[in-house]
Order: structure tokens, then sequence, then C-alpha cells
């Protein structure tokens, strides 16, 4: 198989591991040394683009959806797959921080805080307790005509974890709250009352 055959499998996949390469490179008798000299040289070629250790996308995917927002949701997951988008970016894709910071994406992880930075932009990852990792949905998008999904908080966990990293504080009163979004110039007047709820709730 010609190295150019073997990627032009995962042209229409938003991302593919080596373990995949390993799959289809058997059943043509090619040994896990070879593939590891063309993902090497691929990548050096930019034929294929890392997303991580082991996890790579095919360039004519990455050119076409390089500036699809979800696209770059879906692979902040990827990168860590116990996290979930929050904080920052969930602020500003809600509309509730008027501050914006192009291609750097913040993440909510059970993991270790990591920072990685790739083409797509640098995504951020800040841990926090297993009890804590929740209140997040599963957003479902099309690319290419396939569907996938990827994991985001809802508007009032991305404020608890923007305010909770901000202020290292666990319980606060409605009355501090208030006037610690003010300070931090967060938009919770357009947030939906059952929201305002959770997020007062969320601090008690």
């Amino acid at each position: 198989m010609r190295r150019k055959t073997l990627f032009t499998n995962f042209i229409n996949t938003p991302y593919f591991t080596k373990q995949d390469l390993l799959v289809l490179a058997d059943k043509f008798n090619i040994s896990e040394t070879s593939i590891n000299t063309l993902i090497q040289r691929s990548i050096k070629s930019k034929e294929i683009i890392s997303l991580k250790r082991n996890c790579y996308v095919n360039r004519e995917f990455f050119l076409k959806n390089r500036d699809n927002l979800e696209y770059k949701f879906f692979v902040a997951n990827i990168l860590i797959k116990s996290s979930y988008i929050s904080r920052e970016t969930a602020l500003q894709y809600y509309g509730l921080l008027s501050e914006a910071s192009l291609n750097y994406f913040t993440s909510t992880t059970i993991k270790l805080p990591r920072k990685f930075e790739k083409s797509l932009g640098i995504f951020e990852y800040r841990n926090i307790k297993d009890e804590l990792f929740n209140g997040y949905k599963s957003v479902r998008f099309s690319i290419g005509g396939n569907e996938y999904s990827y994991l985001i908080a809802e508007p009032y966990k991305a404020i608890f974890d923007y305010i909770y990293y901000r202020t290292s504080k666990r319980s606060i009163s409605e009355g501090l709250l208030m006037s610690v979004m003010n300070e931090l110039r967060i938009n919770y007047h357009d947030l939906e009352k059952d929201q305002l709820d959770k997020l007062i709730n969320s601090f008690k």
C-alpha cells in the first residue's frame, strides 16, 4: 500500500489514531516499524497533522474545517477525553463574556492540568474535583454529512467554573456572587431564570 493511499482512508474523518492505522496496515502486512516511519514522514511533509501523541487528522480534512468552531470544540474534547468546554470559551459562546480570546479554548477536566499549542489554537485545561465535574451537555453537529458531538458546560456551570478558578471559593452568598460577576464583567442578566437559580444554588 502506498503512503498516500493509506492516509486517503481518513480524508473524511475528524481524527484517526495510530491504532486505526495499525488495523488497516495489518490487512496489507505492513509492519509497525513501517507505520511509525510513514507517520513521521507524513507529519514532516504536513500530509497529516498531529493533534496529540498517536492522534492525527488528514491535512485535507484539517484545511476544510480549521475555521469550524464546533470542530475545534470537538478536538478539545479529544485531546483530553474526560473534559468539557467551559469558563471563558463557553461564556463567550453563550454571549455572557464580552472579552474574546481568539483561538484559545478553555476546558475543565478531572485529569491533570494541561496546555496544548496546536495548529487549531491553544487548548488549556484546568482540573476540578470529581464531585464538581458536572453541569455539561452534549451538543451534536454535522461535518460532511456525518454527525459528531462535543461536551460543553451549561451557561450556569461555565460561570461557576470561571468564578471557582478566579476566587478559589466553593461557597458564596447570593449578594457576593452578583458583586463578583459584575466585577468580572459577566453578563448574567442575560441568563434564563432556571440557569441563574442553578448558579446561585451551586455556590450554596
